[in-house]
């Protein structure tokens, strides 16, 4: 009997070994396959915090484009509601060395007078001739509405123009 009960033990003891052993590899199997997916998650992960980064990035750059399209919608619309307007200037005798230009209160380039500038063009012997001048003043001419401004001698001079001057154009500043 003694044998049988050792035979018995015996068994006992191997299949113990055995699923000992055999869960021993199946676990450090697992734990190995763990670890690599962590690692692999690891990378993923900073991965992943560099594209939110980026994406980031991206929403700032957006979000700064668009709070500048408001302003250029507001100067397109300048643009577009304040077209160039064309009549007659005359060359007044005020302002002496200062170059600016008073407007018609009832020209064509009315819209202008709240301007605190405004853009002149107008040919002399052919050239071309534009510059930027401060609208310091009004007068008032209703009898004719095509003329539009008055320049100060320092404006003149800067022109080049003398007298009365057809073709005078006037603009917003660009």
């Amino acid at each position: 009997m003694n044998t049988l009960i050792q035979k018995y033990l015996g068994t006992i003891l191997a299949a113990a070994t055995i699923a000992m052993v055999s869960g021993g590899v199946t676990h450090l199997v697992s734990f190995y396959a763990l670890a690599e997916r962590v690692v692999v998650l690891e990378t993923e992960g900073g991965e992943s915090k560099k594209r939110e980064e980026d994406i980031q990035s991206t929403q700032q750059k957006m979000m700064l484009v668009l709070a500048e399209i408001p302003r250029q919608q507001e100067e397109f619309k300048g643009m577009i509601l304040t077209p160039e307007v064309v009549g007659r200037g005359t060359v007044g005798d005020f302002g002496e060395g200062t170059a600016f230009v008073d407007l018609n209160e009832y020209g064509a380039a009315k819209m202008y007078l709240k301007a605190e500038k405004v853009r002149i063009t107008c040919s002399v012997n052919g050239i071309v001739h534009s510059a930027d001048f401060t609208v310091r003043g009004t007068f008032r001419n209703r009898q004719d509405p095509q003329h539009l401004v008055m320049f100060s001698e320092g404006a003149a001079e800067e022109l080049g123009v003398a007298g009365i001057v057809d073709r005078v154009s006037v603009g917003p500043v660009k």
